[in-house]
């Protein structure tokens, strides 16, 4: 089983911030519930998924796209070192974003992995996720 170096991000509930503690996960025993504790008090801030203006037609469309392209559509992002991803799809990506005009329709999205859908989101968008 591989260690890791612990890669706590600025816990405040113990102060640490990449405390380096030796841990067979990304976070160490210490950090972890912290870290599930803030993401879940982001989650309850969060607006729902129906709120955020996802529909029935986004979900029928997700499908549609997830269906023909079941394999990551990536071409080659940080998450894969640059190579074409390999993994299969389970996210549906808006190409123009719906907050710039883009509509739900099949052929505005494209399938992605998870984590290149993360890297995609944290590189495009200023400030990350849920900022806009």
């Amino acid at each position: 089983m591989p260690l890791y170096s612990c890669g706590c991000d600025g816990c405040p509930a113990c102060g640490n911030f990449g405390c380096g503690r030796i841990s067979p996960a990304r976070r160490c025993e210490a950090c972890e519930p912290h870290r599930v504790a803030r993401k879940k008090a982001q989650a309850k801030e969060r607006p729902s998924f129906r709120e955020r203006g996802y529909g029935s037609a986004f979900e029928r469309n997700r499908k549609i796209r997830l269906q023909k392209d079941p394999i990551c559509t990536c071409d080659g992002c940080p998450s894969c070192d640059g190579k074409p991803c390999e993994r299969a799809s389970n996210t549906a990506d808006h190409i123009v974003e719906k907050g710039d005009g883009g509509s739900d329709h099949h052929s505005n999205l494209r399938s992605y992995c998870g984590p290149c859908h993360s890297s995609k989101t944290a590189r495009t968008r200023p400030g990350g996720w849920n900022r806009r």
